[in-house]
C-alpha cells in the first residue's frame, strides 16, 4: 500500500516513477495539489483498491481502463467532472464510490456485472444507464428524475435517493427484495399499491414531499418498522387515520413519523 498524501507536488502531477510499481495493491492519494494521471498510471495492473480524496483532479484518464484487477474505486471531494468511457474495462470492480464531485454523467455500466454497491451522492447526474446486479444505491443530492433500472431488480436491497427531483417512484415495486429506501427531500405526490409488494422492506422515509395520502397496502407491509411522512400535505384527519392504521397492523411499533 502506498499513501501519497498531504504533498504539495509542483507539476501538479503524480510522478511517473509510481507506474513502476506492478504489484502494487492499494494506492491512496489523500489531500494533494495532484490535478492529472500520467499515462504511467496505467501500469498499476495490480491495484486492487484505488482512492483518491481531497484532490483537485479535473478529469479521470483513460488509462484508468487498464487496471482491470481493480475491485474498490473511490473518487471523493474532488474536481472531477469527467469519468473515462473505459470505466466498463473495470470488470472485477464491486464498490464504486463518486462522492462529492462534479461528474454530470458516467459511461453505460453494463460490463460491471459485478458492481454491487453504488454512491454517487453530491453530483449532477441526472441518469444511470446499465446497472445489473446492484445490491446498494446510495443517490442522495443528485438530479434523479426516476429510479434507475437494473438488469436484475431483485438484487437491491437498500436505495437512497433523498434530495432529487423525483416525482413518481412508479417502478418501486420491481425491486422485491428492497429492505430500506429514502426519499425524503423530493417532489413525491403519490405512491401506487403496488408498493405493497415490498414484503421484505423495514424502513421507508418520505418526508418532505408532497404527499397527501398513503396506500393501505403500504401501511400494513409485515416487516415495515420505520415509516418516516413528516412535512408532506396531509390533512389533520388523514394524518390520523394513517397513524392508527399503522398502530393497527404494528401494534408492537412505535415508529411512524409524522412530524
Amino acid at each position: 500500500m502506498i499513501d501519497v498524501g498531504n504533498l504539495d507536488y509542483q507539476t501538479g502531477v503524480i510522478p511517473d516513477s509510481l507506474g513502476n510499481l506492478k504489484l502494487l495493491q492499494t494506492l491512496n492519494i489523500l489531500n494533494t495539489q495532484i490535478n492529472k494521471m500520467t499515462d504511467h498510471f496505467g501500469n498499476l495492473t495490480g491495484l486492487r483498491m484505488l482512492q483518491i480524496v481531497n484532490t483537485p483532479i479535473h478529469e479521470m484518464t483513460d488509462h484508468l481502463g487498464n487496471l482491470t484487477g481493480l475491485t474498490t474505486l473511490i473518487i471523493q471531494n474532488s474536481k472531477i467532472h469527467k469519468m473515462t468511457d473505459h470505466l466498463g474495462n473495470l470488470r472485477g470492480l464491486t464498490s464504486l464510490k463518486l462522492i462529492n464531485c462534479s461528474v454530470t454523467s458516467l459511461p453505460n455500466l453494463s460490463k460491471l456485472t459485478g458492481l454491487t454497491y453504488l454512491n454517487t451522492v453530491s453530483n449532477p447526474l441526472t441518469s444511470l444507464v446499465g446497472l445489473y446486479r446492484v445490491t446498494s444505491l446510495e443517490l442522495s443530492n443528485c438530479q434523479f428524475s426516476n429510479i434507475p433500472t437494473m438488469a436484475i431488480p431483485t438484487a437491491l436491497t437498500s436505495l437512497y435517493m433523498q434530495n432529487n427531483q423525483l416525482s413518481y417512484v412508479d417502478n418501486l415495486n420491481l425491486y422485491k427484495s428492497l429492505i430500506s429506501a429514502n426519499f425524503a427531500g423530493n417532489r413525491i405526490k403519490e405512491l401506487l399499491p403496488t408498493v405493497g409488494q415490498l414484503t421484505s422492506l423495514t424502513t421507508l422515509y418520505l418526508s418532505n414531499n408532497e404527499l397527501s395520502a398513503l396506500p393501505i397496502d403500504i401501511i400494513r407491509l409485515p416487516k415495515l418498522a420505520i415509516l418516516n411522512i413528516a412535512n408532506n400535505t396531509f390533512s389533520p384527519s388523514e394524518l390520523q387515520s394513517t397513524k392508527n392504521v399503522y398502530k393497527q397492523y404494528h401494534p408492537q411499533s412505535n415508529h411512524i413519523i409524522t412530524a
